[in-house]
């Protein structure tokens, strides 16, 4: 009995915590949500701040999930961040524009974004 109440207890602790975590974000492109089921690969990441804007690029990697899913992810939520698209996996907002890729790389579906200024 006393085991159930203690696996109870911490159950009504550690579910709500849980349910408020809210998104993550790349590292270097903090403005940017790392998908759920996505880790960052913050070994290539890279960022260039200039007079003209920033520079930066950002890699993430994950198994277990399609291609297409991570497309899907990213042209959904992108625009609900303020990002308009303009052609095939290429955004633009205020005077950035986003680009992002998606290639299966040793069984890992990795995304590769760039952000550069117009």
């Amino acid at each position: 009995m006393k085991h159930l109440i203690l696996t109870a207890l911490v159950l009504m602790v550690t579910v709500p915590a849980l349910a408020q975590e809210g998104p993550r974000f790349f590292q270097t492109l903090n403005d940017v949500p790392l998908m759920p089921g996505l880790y960052e690969l913050t070994e290539e990441a890279l960022v260039f701040d200039k007079l003209e804007g920033r520079i930066a690029q950002s890699s993430a990697a994950g198994s277990g999930m399609e291609a297409q899913e991570i497309e899907a992810f990213y042209t959904q939520t992108l625009p609900q961040l303020g990002w308009t698209k303009t052609a095939d996996d290429h955004y633009v907002r205020a005077d950035e524009t986003l680009q992002f890729d998606v290639s299966e790389e040793q069984g890992y579906n990795v995304v590769r974004f760039s952000i550069a200024p117009q």
